[in-house]
């Protein structure tokens, strides 16, 4: 599973192409992705009704 450090409203591959494309290339090679800023995700879930 790969998990992403950020997030993008709105977020369209084909107006990153470029740009995705170079990232690709670059952790391709075996060059780290360094990433400065901490998430987290919370999901909240009600119990099942039983």
């Amino acid at each position: 599973m790969n998990i992403t450090p950020w997030q993008i409203p709105d977020f369209d591959a084909g107006r990153y192409d470029t740009r995705l494309r170079a990232l690709h290339a670059r952790l391709s090679s075996g060059r780290p992705l360094t990433v400065r800023c901490h998430r987290f995700v919370i999901t909240a879930r009600r119990p099942l009704k039983s």
